[in-house]
């Protein structure tokens, strides 16, 4: 992997693991991979890292609906999930 694209990846893997939305099996994949990195073992973090991501995809029909309901507001808060619905749609 190309450092400057190494160095994004590191940066938005730290944004993740700092998210309050960021679930524990996510955010042990995230660690697990930086700690990887750049040891022998970084493929197949990164495999692994990968599929946790794709796993935890929502569908934006999914994103709206959840961010209009009580569980919604109170990951996001009452307002905040007023604005992730609507950017959403």
């Amino acid at each position: 992997m190309q450092k400057d694209v190494l160095d994004f990846v590191v940066e938005k893997t730290h944004e993740l693991i700092d998210s309050p939305t960021c679930n524990s099996e996510t955010r042990a994949s995230a660690e697990a991979w930086l700690a990887a990195v750049g040891t022998e073992q970084q493929a197949a973090a990164t495999e692994t890292y990968i599929g946790e991501l794709e796993a935890d995809i929502m569908p934006i029909d999914g994103l709206i609906g959840f961010a209009d309901s009580e569980a919604g507001a109170q990951v996001f808060g009452a307002d905040k999930a007023k604005e992730v619905a609507a950017h959403a749609r």
